[in-house]
């Protein structure tokens, strides 16, 4: 197995790419081999991008679920009069 360094990593990118090892729970040296596979059509396993936009999805407190949900409770119900 090689090994190889990079230089001229900018401060943005150092930052992005521990951020993401973080994110994910992998070593920096982990994170960059994922990465570089999924980049090039190694690991095609690794192209699931779901978790990047997590940020732009809504999360609801209990309270809110339920709140919702007995809002919409009636949508549930089924009249025998609509179907005859």
């Amino acid at each position: 197995m090689s090994s190889m360094t990079m230089h001229g990593i900018t401060p943005d990118l150092d930052r992005r790419l521990r951020e993401e090892a973080a994110t994910k729970g992998l070593s920096l040296n982990q994170t960059l081999q994922k990465l570089l596979s999924a980049s090039v059509g190694i690991d095609k396993a690794q192209t699931d991008h779901s978790k990047d936009f997590i940020e732009f999805f809504g999360v609801w407190s209990e309270e809110e679920s339920a709140e919702f949900k007995a809002a919409t409770a009636d949508f549930d119900r089924i009249d025998p009069k609509d179907w005859k």
